[in-house]
C-alpha cells in the first residue's frame, strides 16, 4: 500500500479545519451519535504513483458514508496528455447509531472560502500498518511542475 502525504503547512492547515468541522458537528448533533477526528491525514492508494504532477489542491471537506473527506485532486502528465487522480484523506468517523440518513452542510463560508487549497510539495511512499500505527518507507518528496 502507497500513502499520500501532504507537507507540514499543509498538515497544519487540514489539522485546524478538522478540528472545526469536527466541533461544529458534535455541538449540533443528538447524543446519541458523535463525529472522532481520524489519522494520520493521509490518503491511502495501492497503484504506482505518476512521476510528472501538475498540481495538487484540496477540494472542499465532505460527509461520505459515514466519513469526514477531504478529496485531493492531482494533476499530472502521462503521455503528454493530462490525468487525474482522485485520492481522499479520511479526518474524522461518526460513532454510534445513526437512526436515519444524515443532512449536515460540513462548510460554513469561512472553510468554504480556505477551498480549493492548492500545495505544491509532497510526499509518497510505502505504508506499513501494523497495530494502530503507520510507517513510511522509501519516501520520496514530490513538487508540482505547472506547465508554462
Amino acid at each position: 500500500m502507497f500513502a499520500f502525504v501532504p507537507g507540514k503547512d499543509a498538515l497544519l492547515f487540514l489539522a485546524k479545519i478538522q478540528k472545526k468541522i469536527i466541533s461544529v458537528f458534535n455541538s449540533n448533533c443528538s447524543a446519541e451519535f458523535f463525529a472522532v477526528p481520524v489519522f494520520p491525514l493521509w490518503a491511502f492508494f495501492s497503484f504506482p504513483f505518476p512521476e510528472k504532477i501538475i498540481s495538487c489542491e484540496f477540494l472542499e471537506p465532505v460527509l461520505k458514508d459515514e466519513k469526514f473527506i477531504y478529496p485531493v485532486k492531482i494533476f499530472f502528465l502521462k503521455d503528454e496528455k493530462e490525468n487525474i487522480i482522485n485520492l481522499e484523506i479520511v479526518f474524522g468517523k461518526i460513532l454510534g447509531k445513526i437512526k436515519s440518513s444524515l443532512e449536515f452542510h460540513l462548510c460554513p463560508d469561512e472553510i468554504k472560502n480556505c477551498f480549493p487549497y492548492k500545495i505544491r510539495v509532497f510526499k509518497t511512499g510505502n505504508v506499513l500498518v501494523q497495530d494502530n500505527s503507520w510507517q513510511l518507507f522509501d519516501e520520496k518528496w514530490c513538487k508540482c511542475q505547472p506547465l508554462s
